[in-house]
Parts: structure tokens; sequence; C-alpha cells
């Protein structure tokens, strides 16, 4: 635990395979970014620090197929729709749906109906 701080408020918690991801702060109460664990202690880290400046608050972490799909806070202080294929390079944000400094705030993903 950092000095000072009362603990990482892991949340959102998904498993992909046998990997779990979830939101965390890094350095300060209000630094949530992206993580996974395989379980132990050497297997959990920070999987990809979105926003460096501020936290990329991930939520509504969904997985479709082998994708992790969620809602996080981009370099202009939106919320957008973003992928996670396992890596830190397949991180990316899908699209700026609302460009500009305005929210798309996609929520409540899931998979749709394939009939």
């Amino acid at each position: 635990m950092l000095p000072g701080f009362q603990g990482s408020n892991a949340h959102e918690l998904t498993a992909m395979g046998s990997t779990l991801y979830f939101s965390a702060s890094i350095a300060q109460p209000f630094d949530n970014e992206l993580w996974r664990s395989d379980g132990t202690t050497a297997g959990t880290a920070l999987l990809k620090d979105i926003a460096p400046t501020g936290g990329s608050f991930p939520t509504y972490l969904t997985v479709i197929g082998s994708t992790l799909y969620f809602n996080a806070i981009n370099n202009v202080n939106d919320y957008e729709l973003w992928k996670n294929d396992g890596t830190a390079a397949g991180t990316i944000q899908v699209k700026d749906i609302n460009t500009g400094a305005a929210s798309s705030n996609p929520a409540y993903l899931r998979e749709a109906d394939k009939t």
C-alpha cells in the first residue's frame, strides 16, 4: 500500500480466460487505470496507463469473444469506447464517438444477439 493511501480501490473485476482484469488506483485515489492478474503477486500488474495525467477510470468491463471492451477517459478527458486483447499494445480506443471534449460515455456493454 502506498504511504498515506487507504488502498487501491480495485473494482470492475472481470475474467477473460484465466486472467482477471480490473480498475484500480496506481498512485493517488483519483488515478484509476486498467490492471490484470493471473492470481499471483508476480502476475498482477498495471496493464496500461491510458491517461497518465489523471487516470482513465475504466468501467463497464465486458468480455466479448477474446476481447475486453470498456469505457475509459482518453487524453482529452472524455469517456469513450476502448478494447483490449490482453496486451498493453492491444489496449486501444475503438473510436472517439463524440469527437472533441464531449463524452459518448458508452455503458452497459454486452454482446449483441447473433440470431
